[in-house]
């Protein structure tokens, strides 16, 4: 091989590879006329034969290393500059997909999540398959199931209510005139006496002594005999229920009520003075007529009660045609208080008629 140097050739060797201390894979290549350049490191200076080198691409990418330098000799000719250092910054150590990084449209996710690719419809729009309509009959049927459904839920509810929140009775007699006329209409609140006592002057709804029984009849029976069913109960005697009595509070446990002279006196308990009820609220013709059997009658009747614990003495406001705690027996046996458990609730409204509608909340006695 002629070992005389190529004017292309500053080495000296042609096809073959540069000294050692060379560490650059693409040196800068050099005019004929001029020196060989000294062994730099780490450079890329602008090739001296094209005055306008291509702009590097946006995102470039780094030439793999050759493993076989023999391989890949140098270019000496129309040689291109090596690509600069890629600045960008790395992705995340928890994104394991590379494309995410280059992505500006890609939306970031928690560590550790992979992300997923865009789905691209190519500019097309989604059209969901439309549904068909349903057939007359699973309309029908439709209707048929919100029906029931909410006919059982509106019974529900109204079992709920009545049983323990609010009741609705009618009156029937007039041993209240005329704080409540026959058949008015009202609503029984259970609800404050879980929290409280019953207090003087309350209107109060209860089951007598005597614990009647009357046979039901009509819509009422047939809530009833549903009510049976439901619970296992005997439908036969589910119409039969007991009877309620509507009256005023005169005494509490521990009070001393007494009658005497078509008046009334409570003696509340701790207390030794007697106090004469305020009757206002009764009507002109019931006032100081309160008495045991006839207030025309010359015979003393007065009559002193002490009541128990836990019971309560009862007076109608219509004082000459009330049965009340003055005359209750049982078997023969006087029993003129009303036990607590006794109690269903307390008047609250008068629904009807609607003249007379309104609110109650009982009268202060003294």
């Amino acid at each position: 091989m002629d070992n005389k140097k190529d004017p292309l050739d500053p080495w000296g060797f042609e096809n073959e590879n540069p000294p050692a201390g060379n560490s650059n894979q693409n040196p800068t290549p050099v005019n004929a006329n001029s020196k060989p350049a000294p062994a730099v490191v780490n450079q890329n200076p602008a090739p001296a034969t094209n005055s306008n080198p291509a702009p590097p691409p946006a995102n470039p990418t780094p030439a793999p290393a050759a493993k076989n330098p023999a391989a890949n000799p140098p270019q000496t000719q129309n040689a291109q500059p090596a690509p600069a250092p890629n600045l960008q910054t790395p992705p995340a150590v928890g994104n394991q997909n590379p494309a995410a990084a280059t992505n500006p449209n890609q939306k970031p996710t928690a560590p550790g999540v992979p992300n997923l690719p865009n789905l691209n419809l190519g500019g097309q729009t989604f059209t969901p398959p439309q549904n068909k309509k349903p057939s007359i009959f699973a309309r029908f049927f439709k209707f048929l199931f919100g029906l029931i459904f909410d006919v059982v839920t509106v019974f529900a509810i109204v079992i709920v209510l009545r049983m323990f929140i609010i009741s609705p009775f009618q009156v029937k007699g007039h041993s209240m005139d005329e704080t409540l006329a026959e058949n008015d209409f009202i609503l029984v609140d259970q609800i404050s006496y879980r929290f409280s006592a019953p207090a003087r002057g309350d209107i109060v709804v209860f089951r007598p002594p005597s614990n009647r029984l009357y046979q039901q009849t009509g819509l009422l029976c047939e809530i009833y005999k549903a009510k049976a069913r439901l619970f296992g109960e005997d439908e036969t005697k589910a119409c039969f229920v007991p009877e309620y009595f509507v009256k005023r509070i005169i005494g509490t446990p521990g009070d001393k009520v007494q009658v005497f002279n078509g008046k009334v006196f409570v003696t509340p308990a701790g207390e030794t003075e007697k106090i004469e009820i305020d009757e206002s609220f009764l009507a002109p013709q019931n006032r100081g007529q309160t008495c045991i059997g006839s207030c025309a009658s010359t015979i003393d009747l007065s009559k002193e009660f002490d009541i128990p614990a836990n019971s309560f003495f009862v007076l109608g406001d219509n004082r000459t045609g009330s049965s009340d705690s003055r005359h209750w027996q049982k078997n023969g046996t006087k029993t003129p208080f009303v036990p607590r458990e006794n109690i269903r609730g307390k008047v609250r409204v008068v629904l009807w008629p609607i003249n007379e509608m309104g609110i109650t909340n009982g009268d202060k006695l003294f």
